[in-house]
């Protein structure tokens, strides 16, 4: 039952030149439940009840600890696992860092934010898809789900937990960047990710969801220098530098590169081999505009 899981784990090196930075993660997904139904999700087509048992957990954790590096919790959703707080214990003595992603939900009830806050070494990594319900509530399809990852966000922030948020850039939210940024401000968040949409193999869907470079190149320009202004740190990830070249120190690049390709366009480009490029499905799908290499 567990096997499509265990297929999913992997050790991934993420590196950020800002800080001149390189982390070894552990990467685990230990669910495939998850109480969204995001119009973006990836795993989607594959989403189950399904989880890792919490002794097989345990040996995966065991067969990587190293104090060196960090272990990632993912899911789907890992908030649902009902072993959440005794695999988070369990790590803690084991890795440098505990990292996990969440949608926050969960993280409304403040004993569950209260429990969280025993966890030493914890870093947390929410997630929000606009500035309000209507925005929010279209790409995940669960109504009252922005109000309660709000309230999560407004637990951690009164509890003095730092968190960072991860907002996936769509042609939904795109010109809502900076209302987004401001909304997070209020809750002091302590940095923003801002991800380019994966597309999912639904032309319908992608075609729906995917900016182009060319818009994006100018959106996303304003709202980093707006994450200055109110000094948020930001980061980039799943996206070419050259779509904001003067923020390079910025962005994430991953050891992992399979879902991503570079063109002939890159060739020379100065930021080549800091650079996740560009992911496939662009490509495969058709609706890749172009690209903006920076050359010498």
């Amino acid at each position: 039952m567990e096997n499509t899981i265990f297929e999913k784990q992997k050790v991934m090196n993420i590196y950020t030149k800002r800080n001149n930075s390189c982390m070894n993660y552990f990467l685990v997904r230990i669910t495939e439940k998850c109480n969204n139904n995001c119009i973006f999700c990836s795993a989607a087509h594959v989403r189950n009840n399904q989880s890792l048992s919490l002794e097989n957990i345990k040996n995966m954790v065991d067969a990587n600890a190293d104090k060196k590096k960090g272990i990632e919790i993912g899911g789907a959703e890992p908030t649902l696992h009902k072993g959440f707080f005794k695999i988070l214990e369990y790590c803690a003595d084991k890795f440098k860092v505990i990292t996990f992603t969440t949608n926050a939900r969960m993280l409304c009830y403040r004993k569950f934010v209260s429990d969280l806050k025993k966890i030493p070494n914890l870093c947390i990594r929410c997630s929000i898809h606009g500035p309000n319900q209507e925005i929010h509530d279209s790409l995940t399809r669960t109504k009252g789900s922005f109000a309660q990852t709000i309230k999560g966000f407004a637990n951690l922030s009164e509890m003095k937990i730092p968190f960072d948020v991860n907002i996936v850039i769509t042609k939904s939210n795109v010109k809502y960047l900076s209302k987004t940024v401001d909304l997070l401000n209020s809750y002091n968040v302590s940095g923003i990710y801002f991800s380019g949409f994966m597309p999912i193999s639904k032309k319908d869907i992608d075609l729906k969801l995917a900016v182009p470079f060319d818009e994006l190149k100018a959106k996303i320009r304003d709202v980093l220098e707006y994450c200055i202004k109110l000094n948020i740190p930001f980061y980039i990830e799943k996206l070419p530098v050259c779509i904001a070249p003067e923020f390079s120190d910025s962005f994430i690049v991953e050891s992992y590169k399979g879902h991503f390709t570079k063109v002939k366009e890159c060739i020379g480009c100065i930021f080549i081999n800091n650079c996740m490029g560009i992911c496939k499905k662009y490509f495969e799908e058709g609706f890749f505009t172009e690209i903006f290499p920076v050359y010498k």
